[in-house]
């Protein structure tokens, strides 16, 4: 199990520091220089539709290739791109990269959550997600904390020697990650090369419009990333806007406040994982609650954290039932479908970006019932369905 695990959050680790410091000096330079809302909103929520465009290659792309080959082409990307971004100086150049940088992203991510089910049985796909996350909010505190650091009091050269030293690493860690090349397997299968051939409409209609576990997860998550979208990429913005905070180091805290409550939640989904429909009730409600402290956050800059550590804390416990839906798919469709599934739900945050914002102007009594009224549609639909409002593991596996 160790064997299987290690190397693959190494790799996620490395990865995740490079792409948050280099995305987040991007945009504080975008807000700098600007002041608005609306330009992160345009840039960030333009990412979201690519990834939605990108999803459906991507997931045909890890289904029929080679994994350490997309590894390796995924780590030669983010390098080239941090290399040119440095010397080349355009008007859109931050939104640009930001775009390149997002792509490459979706096709390492996807492939490495693929590749790590397929390596995996349910139960250690689900621990490891746990574990993955738990790591992630640690070094994602830690490069957040970091960036914010850096950006103000060190120059953007040795950002840059940062980012592309332990992208390095992990292209040579990719040499030592256990993987099985099922593509290799699959060649010799006729049978799926075949279905290799299905054009994606007939393959939409036949393996996700009919299979109704799939469509309404897909309707969850749709519903929740409306919130998704805005909550960590938006609402740290417009809260330093209008607590009149003008440091990076300030706008990092905020963010990371999302990853120490999520921090905690880990613990909690590592042991208590197999509970797949209690947690996730959990954290849709909890979520829901948290945000009716958003007004106060006028009178005190510490509700700003509160709010959000305890919404980090809630969506983590939400993690487990992802983490089921991803193992339980066919593997020999897993990318396809998630490709797909993606493609659907990321339209969903840039929607929820541009509303957030919008409803926003209006204050912030509106802004938090807006946000808590989503959590409670998504409880609502959660428990009226019977493929997921009481899935328990603990007898199952």
């Amino acid at each position: 199990m160790k064997k299987k695990i290690i190397p693959f959050l190494c790799l996620n680790v490395l990865v995740l520091f490079s792409t948050t410091l280099f995305q987040l000096n991007i945009l504080w330079e975008v807000f700098k220089r600007q002041e608005e809302l609306k330009s992160l909103v345009i840039i960030i929520s333009s990412s979201f539709v690519l990834q939605a465009g990108m999803s459906l290659v991507v997931g045909i792309i890890v289904d029929f290739y080679s994994k350490r080959k997309i590894f390796f082409f995924s780590i030669w990307g983010f390098i080239i791109t941090v290399s040119i971004s440095y010397f080349v100086n355009i008007n859109l150049q931050w939104a640009v990269f930001y775009l390149i940088f997002t792509a490459i992203n979706t096709l390492f991510l996807r492939c490495l959550v693929s590749t790590a089910a397929e390596m995996m049985t349910t139960d250690e796909f689900m621990k490891y997600d746990g574990i993955a996350g738990l790591f992630n909010q640690i070094l994602t505190i830690t490069s957040n904390v970091v960036s914010g650091i850096l950006i103000k009091f060190v120059s953007v050269e040795i950002i840059y020697v940062v980012i592309i030293f332990l992208l390095i690493l992990a292209l040579l860690l990719i040499v030592f990650l256990p993987i099985k090349d099922t593509r290799v397997i699959q060649k010799n299968e006729g049978f799926h090369q075949k279905k290799a051939d299905e054009p994606i409409f007939y393959f939409i209609k036949e393996k996700i419009i009919k299979d109704k576990k799939i469509m309404i997860f897909i309707c969850l998550l749709f519903l929740l990333n409306l919130d998704y979208g805005y909550i960590p990429n938006i609402l740290p913005y417009f809260m330093l806007k209008y607590t009149s905070q003008t440091s990076p180091v300030f706008l990092s805290l905020l963010k990371s406040s999302i990853n120490i409550g999520e921090l905690f939640a880990s613990f909690f989904v590592i042991h208590y994982r197999k509970k797949v429909s209690k947690l996730t009730k959990i954290g849709l409600l909890g979520s829901s609650i948290c945000f009716l402290l958003l007004p106060f956050s006028h009178q005190m800059n510490l509700v700003n954290f509160i709010v959000l550590s305890f919404y980090g804390f809630f969506d983590t416990l939400t993690q487990p039932l992802f983490s089921y839906f991803v193992s339980s798919i066919d593997h020999r469709n897993r990318g396809k479908i998630l490709g797909i599934i993606d493609c659907v739900i990321y339209l969903a945050a840039p929607i929820g970006m541009f509303l957030g914002n919008f409803i926003s102007q209006y204050g912030t009594m509106i802004l938090s019932f807006s946000i808590s009224i989503v959590f409670v549609c998504s409880y609502i639909l959660l428990v009226k369905t019977k493929i997921y409002k009481s899935i328990d593991l603990a007898g199952d596996l």
